[in-house]
């Protein structure tokens, strides 16, 4: 992809509207904006002006034009923004203009992609442009806005150069054997990797963390048939989403729905009842809610409250990240509450009527209390890219394979090998080493105007 021709892009939604922002990027950019205004006059770099737009020397619009010069712009090339009227025609209009003086039209991603590779920023930070425009939550938003900020990148920065330095003496060592040189005896580079990977380690097990704020905590809604999962799925909607009825096994697949609160996204999922079943289409359903309590953030273990208590459910509430959610306190009678009460009080619990919508609220508000707090015992620095974690991953292979040969004394060559395969993982999170390959499929994502 050529970053030396000119590229135009409508940047605001399209549709209907008020106003709407056409974009130019590349070395034309200045003398198409003369051809659209007719005019000559040098354009002043970051100055808003006032200029009318002309196709076939009668007036297309007026609009305002902001002119960003070289490397001081977005992109790191001579950039322009031109606000005109929202009108659909007046905006293909102005692009089919730009097309014919000298633009072509703009590829997903391709503004960013030009301000990563002018140096504008690292991919990291390019990466998080995208999670900005995409947000949906306040949590979402401020895990963007510290990426885009650099916190991020300068955390990879950090042990790229630590592992820089170690290869730098280790390869010195090997240059100058014959020479005296300070050398580093095994147990201080030892000590060194573990440095490395307890940092590396912190931030894969940060994004844990990260895919909650990035994507939403997924919360299964889980229990025996007829406890009353899908009503509360309801009831979270307030709407009739799910079909409830009396039979049990009616739920045979997940449904997932999103509500947001306290700043989060909370992706509910309810499930097939959890019960011996030899139907195997039911079976199936039960199979896949067992798979969705390992992968789920928080559980809500729904319980129906006039039925007795059963030793067997004990695997699926004794967990830390789990609700346990009696249900159906409005025909219930108040000596099976009481047993209810006594059994579930060393355990995080509560009393609702899915059918009444009572405790919803309080519900929500647990819910939100046990993702801040999963947020809050994090580090301040969490990953939420999954390609991230990826490259975390396979770096922490790598460091623990240079470990693995220094105890057994092999030469040094393997242990740099080892250390350039890590540092490679790094180099590539952050663009370093991208190929056309990783840089395609990360912009192809974004907005075709940004």
């Amino acid at each position: 992809m050529s970053t030396e021709n000119t590229i135009v892009a409508l940047s605001t939604p399209p549709g209907r509207g008020a106003l709407a922002v056409v974009r130019l990027s590349g070395p034309k950019s200045p003398d198409i904006v003369h051809k659209l205004t007719k005019t000559t006059t040098q354009l002043k770099p970051r100055v808003a002006q006032h200029l009318n737009l002309y196709k076939n020397g009668e007036l297309l619009d007026d609009a305002v034009i902001i002119y960003y010069k070289a490397p001081m712009s977005y992109t790191g090339e001579d950039l322009v923004e031109i606000s005109c009227h929202g009108s659909p025609f007046i905006v293909n209009q102005l692009i089919e203009l730009c097309l014919r003086y000298g633009a072509r039209l703009a590829q997903p991603g391709e503004f960013t992609r030009r301000a990563f590779l002018n140096g504008k920023f690292d991919l990291t930070q390019a990466e998080a442009v995208a999670d900005l425009v995409f947000s949906q939550t306040q949590a979402s938003h401020q895990a963007a806005i510290k990426s885009l900020e650099g916190t991020i990148g300068k955390e990879f920065a950090e042990l790229r150069s630590k592992i820089i330095e170690l290869i730098t003496i280790l390869e010195l060592e090997l240059d100058f054997s014959d020479h005296e040189i300070d050398t580093i005896p095994p147990h201080e580079l030892s000590k060194s990797i573990d440095n490395i990977l307890k940092i590396n380690s912190k931030l894969l097990k940060s994004y844990s963390c990260g895919k909650i704020l990035k994507q939403g905590a997924l919360v299964p809604i889980i229990g025996p048939p007829n406890s009353g999962k899908s009503s509360l799925l309801n009831a979270f909607l307030n709407e009739e989403r799910a079909i409830v009825t009396p039979y049990p096994g009616t739920t045979r697949d997940s449904l997932e729905e999103a509500i947001q609160a306290g700043g989060y996204m909370i992706r509910l999922l309810d499930t097939a009842g959890i019960r011996k079943t030899k139907n195997p289409i039911e079976k199936i359903g039960i199979d896949r809610t067992k798979k969705n309590i390992k992968t789920g953030d928080i559980i809500l273990f729904v319980i129906d409250a006039t039925q007795p208590i059963k030793r067997e459910w004990l695997e699926y509430y004794n967990s830390k990240n789990t609700i346990v959610v009696i249900n159906k306190i409005d025909i219930a009678p108040q000596k099976s509450l009481t047993k209810y009460e006594k059994h579930f009080s060393q355990y995080h619990h509560i009393f609702i009527s899915a059918k009444k919508r009572q405790g919803i609220h309080k519900l929500t508000e647990m819910i939100v209390d046990s993702i801040s707090q999963q947020i809050s015992n994090a580090d301040s620095l969490i990953i939420t890219n999954q390609r991230h974690a990826t490259g975390l991953r396979t770096a922490k292979k790598y460091l623990f394979s240079a470990q693995k040969h220094i105890r057994q004394s092999l030469a040094p060559e393997m242990i740099i090998a080892d250390l350039r395969m890590a540092l490679n993982e790094y180099d590539k999170i952050l663009g370093k080493t991208s190929n056309d390959e990783i840089l395609n499929n990360i912009f192809q994502h974004f907005c075709i105007g940004k």
